[in-house]
């Protein structure tokens, strides 16, 4: 008697809807979505260094806390969480709200501060506005005592994270979850490893034998610290 095949169809992904909002007021300020934890979505935000200048700006005025994601929508395909992210910053601007994104949702184009797409000539001219562009003598001495001390740029000093991550050979960046990697020199069948970086020095969560797990320990290790 033969025994039936099984198929597994993949699973598709599942998106959420979520703001952004300074801890101590209650006002949104930034509407995304992602099919990542939202953990690990603040964390790349935190890291982003992108285009949108005014997020960044917003995320430096407010060290040393750190916005709060707060999720609107759960379980969502990934056209759902498009049309809703374009629904929601639609209508948000309407009333008012000084929204940092520079887009208006899904695959729609850059938009201005006042949430209008940017045209062509504006980008152009905008460009042209800031090309030759001579800072004042003040301005110049405010961003180079803030480098005082900063060896980066003559190719010194590196960052302690970076060289922990440099060392970590042995350690295969295989996962799609944030701090979770493919120990190839673990023994048995836990491979899969945590690991977190903090005060520039990088902790050991321990080994497990699915990915989903390693995360899971990452996401209550990274709370713990931030609530610390």
């Amino acid at each position: 008697m033969e025994t039936p095949a099984i198929s597994f169809e993949p699973q598709s992904k599942e998106y959420t809807l979520y703001g952004l909002k300074h801890p101590k007021e209650s006002r949104i300020r930034y509407i995304g979505i992602t099919s990542d934890l939202l953990l690990n979505r603040l964390y790349g935000h935190r890291k982003d260094s992108g285009r949108n200048l005014h997020k960044n700006r917003w995320f430096s005025k407010m060290l040393p806390l750190i916005p709060e994601i707060v999720p609107f929508a759960v379980g969502l395909t990934e056209d759902q969480a498009c049309d809703l992210e374009i629904a929601v910053i639609k209508g948000l601007r309407e009333l008012g709200e000084d929204l940092l994104n520079i887009s208006g949702g899904g695959n729609l184009p850059p938009v201005n501060l006042k949430g209008w797409p940017m045209t062509e000539d504006g980008k152009i001219k905008i460009s042209k506005a800031h090309q030759g562009r001579v800072h004042s003598r003040e301005h110049r001495e405010k961003v180079s005592k803030s480098l005082e001390g900063n060896q980066r740029r003559r190719g010194v000093w590196t960052p302690p994270e970076i060289r922990i991550k440099i060392s970590s050979s042995s350690l295969v960046k295989t996962s799609k979850f944030l701090g979770v990697y493919w120990d190839k020199s673990g023994r048995g069948k836990k491979k899969w490893r945590a690991q977190i970086f903090a005060k520039g020095k990088r902790i050991c969560l321990g080994r497990f034998s699915s990915e989903e797990e390693a995360a899971m320990k990452y996401k209550e290790a990274s709370e713990n610290l931030w609530k610390s």
